[in-house]
């Protein structure tokens, strides 16, 4: 099992590669913080977690309150917002959660949309069809939280919906994490930077139930 000091290095290792190549426009370097009775949170430092206080407000409202507050890993040159939260206890993995948010509006570059189009980074969302969708890796192992198919321990959520929840094998690491986006939403970007963005593919153990496995799920082997 992967501890904290393995997961907070890899968050580190992530931010330095994204910087070196020139994806990040801000960063904020993560912190280790004692909670108290064997529990600690890998955070962001100088920030608090505000998603109680966001929740159900609309997006562009929620996007400019984690910029204002400086809620974020890094925030990639087009304005897409990174967040990688963990929480250990006795050094064992109890929650994390990894979002990204696209900037709200991709009209300033795709209405001239000339001025990017050599750049790799911004190649992805010039397309007029593109649309900002928010994706969050959760996992979540408290007693009470878990439901089997319902709100599996790890799971993925596309666009804020309540009920979005689909099965992930296991929690997910920083580095996994990070190369999911930038393949998604930055493949040209990450096939050109692809020699200095060499992550490291670590696993945490899986989770995943057997009926989660029997329906449609994210499976990282």
């Amino acid at each position: 099992m992967l501890t904290l000091r393995e997961i907070h290095a890899d968050i580190l290792d992530v931010t330095e590669k994204v910087i070196s190549v020139g994806l990040s426009n801000k960063e904020n370097y993560p912190n280790v913080e004692n909670l108290g009775n064997g529990i600690s949170q890998i955070g962001i430092s100088g920030v608090s977690d505000l998603a109680v206080a966001l929740k159900k407000v609309p997006y562009k409202d929620l996007y400019a309150a984690l910029e204002h507050a400086k809620f974020y890993n890094f925030i990639l040159a087009d304005g897409g917002i990174i967040q990688m939260i963990y929480i250990f206890k006795n050094n064992v993995i109890q929650k994390h959660k990894l979002a990204y948010f696209p900037s709200p509006d991709f009209e300033s570059f795709q209405s001239e949309s000339e001025l990017y189009m050599d750049d790799c980074i911004y190649v992805e969302i010039l397309d007029k069809r593109v649309i900002p969708v928010a994706v969050r890796f959760d996992y979540d192992c408290t007693p009470g939280t878990f439901k089997d198919l319902v709100h599996p321990k790890s799971h993925l959520t596309l666009g804020q919906y309540e009920n979005c929840r689909i099965p992930v094998c296991s929690p997910i690491t920083p580095s996994l994490f990070i190369e999911f986006i930038l393949r998604s939403f930055y493949n040209t970007a990450l096939i050109n930077f692809s020699d200095k963005i060499n992550l490291k593919m670590k696993r945490f153990q899986e989770t995943a139930t057997i009926l989660e496995k029997d329906r449609i799920h994210i499976r990282v082997k």
